[in-house]
Parts: C-alpha cells; sequence; structure tokens
C-alpha cells in the first residue's frame, strides 16, 4: 500500500512546496469554472454578449486542457511557474489533437459506415 501511496503523497508535497504553480493552476481553474458560469448564465443576449458566449465556450475546453498539461508537468524537474504556464501554452494543442482524434473517431467511424451502407444500397436498386 505504501509503494501505492508514495507517489501521490510526493507529488501532493512537491506541489505545496511550489506554491507559484500551485496558485497558477487555482487561478487557471477559476478562469475555466468562471467562463462556463458565463456561458451558461447568459439568456437573453446582444450580439456582443452572444460573442463573449463563443469566447467563453471555446476557452473553457482550452483552459480545461491547459491545466491538464500542466498538472502533467509540474512534477517533471524544477521549472518555475510561468516556465511551467508558458510551456503548456504552447504544448497543450498536443493534447487537443490526441482527444479530439478519440473523440472523433467513433462518429466518424459510424459515418463512414452509414454512407458505406446506403451506396451499396442505392448500387444494387440501380443493378
Amino acid at each position: 500500500m505504501k509503494r501505492i501511496l508514495h507517489p501521490f503523497t510526493s507529488a501532493l508535497r512537491e506541489l505545496f512546496r511550489r506554491w507559484g504553480t500551485l496558485l497558477t493552476l487555482l487561478v487557471l481553474y477559476l478562469a475555466m469554472i468562471g467562463s462556463m458560469y458565463q456561458f451558461i448564465a447568459t439568456r437573453e443576449a446582444t450580439v456582443w454578449q452572444l460573442f463573449l458566449s463563443v469566447l467563453f465556450a471555446l476557452a473553457a475546453p482550452v483552459l480545461f486542457l491547459i491545466i491538464q498539461t500542466m498538472a502533467a508537468r509540474y512534477n517533471q524537474g524544477s521549472q518555475g511557474a510561468w516556465s511551467l504556464f508558458g510551456g503548456s501554452l504552447r504544448d497543450f494543442w498536443k493534447l487537443l489533437m490526441i482527444s479530439a482524434t478519440v473523440d472523433c473517431g467513433l462518429p466518424a467511424r459510424a459515418f463512414t459506415l452509414t454512407v458505406a451502407r446506403r451506396s451499396r444500397s442505392v448500387g444494387s436498386e440501380t443493378s
């Protein structure tokens, strides 16, 4: 059991030792929650508010991916909070591409199968 819990406790200890990184993660998390709230809370809106809603809808997943990238990288050395944040801004798109292929793979396959079935049925009707 100690072997299982040791990596978690050491990572948590390291996170609290590097309070700048913890503060950066907290600010990003609050920004993500705030953008989701603003997206949901807007009811009747002007054109400007609709534009902001679209920006908030796009900002929430981007902030989530940046937080995930920072969480994966913070234990890989003694980087400062700003260099970790900058590296996460630079590399979050890699996580986006991995998750997009996983998320879009099944619907794309289903669409391909549907088109293939329809083309076979159309071909058999004309024969």
